[in-house]
């Protein structure tokens, strides 16, 4: 009985200790995860790309280069692909994340983040390079045309022209704005700009535009800084930022948006 109840025990110690050795595996796997860099992209899509943000120890941290970002009252929230805690969240009012060293000169660019609107139509800021003269902006917003919402882009320094709206409604532009993930991408160049909205292209217009010189201190992600205090806050979460130093083609940005879509 005793030889029994012996083999019972050691029967029971083991399955614990499987369940002990599978449980840290899996916890192992998740911190590795958690801290990996993100999915490498095939080489052709990483020819130019300077920057790429996503959270990491709390951190809008860089995995292209050394231009982190520091967060100011965001909170951490599920992503696009329903990873936890892994997107910022941004609260309207005085969240943004700025980066600690300037942007460079850009002449052709491409920039591309997923976000998750809460409100759409005041100029809500996604995006903003600027110094504190009004004119000197680089900014991407969203922006209201009477009923109708839009997407607002503007890259109008060192002698280029004026900001466009890109209207939801209009064309291939059939995407709700708020309260779902989306991608973004706007593809700018000196003369032309094409905006896509989940790897489709809602527009192609003639404008001039290039984000050369008056840079603020740093990039910021969810606020307007050209004044202090910052504006046009954005409310929602923002996810997986990615700039270019040249502009992709259209191929390009649906492999791209097909590569991390939900």
């Amino acid at each position: 009985m005793k030889a029994m109840y012996s083999k019972v025990f050691l029967g029971l110690m083991l399955a614990a200790l499987f369940v002990a050795v599978i449980g840290c595996i899996i916890w192992i796997l998740k911190l590795n995860a958690m801290f990996a860099p993100p999915v490498p992209f095939p080489e052709a899509l990483r020819n130019g790309n300077f920057a790429l943000y996503r959270h990491r120890n709390n951190v809008l941290y860089d995995f292209e280069g050394t231009n982190n970002g520091v967060a100011f009252n965001t909170t951490l929230v599920t992503d696009q692909l329903g990873n936890p805690n892994n997107a910022f969240y941004f609260n309207g009012s005085n969240s943004y994340i700025q980066t600690v060293h300037p942007m460079q000169d850009l002449t052709d660019a491409t920039f591309s983040f997923w976000f998750d609107a809460n409100l759409t139509g005041k100029y809500e800021t996604l995006l903003s390079d600027a110094d504190r003269g009004s004119s000197n902006y680089c900014k991407i917003a969203l922006v209201s045309c009477g009923s109708i919402s839009g997407i607002y882009i503007i890259a109008n320094k060192n002698g280029a022209g004026n900001g466009i709206m890109i209207t939801n409604g209009i064309g291939k532009f059939r995407q709700r704005l708020a309260h779902q993930w989306l991608n973004l991408i706007w593809v700018m160049s000196p003369t032309s700009q094409r905006v896509y909205v989940n790897g489709v292209e809602v527009a192609n217009i003639f404008v001039t535009a290039n984000d050369v010189g008056s840079h603020g201190d740093g990039l910021v992600i969810g606020a307007d800084d050209s004044t202090y205090p910052y504006r046009d806050y954005f409310s929602g979460a923002i996810d997986d930022i990615r700039i270019y130093n040249r502009a992709l083609s259209g191929d390009e940005v649906r492999q791209f948006y097909n590569l991390f879509k939900p």
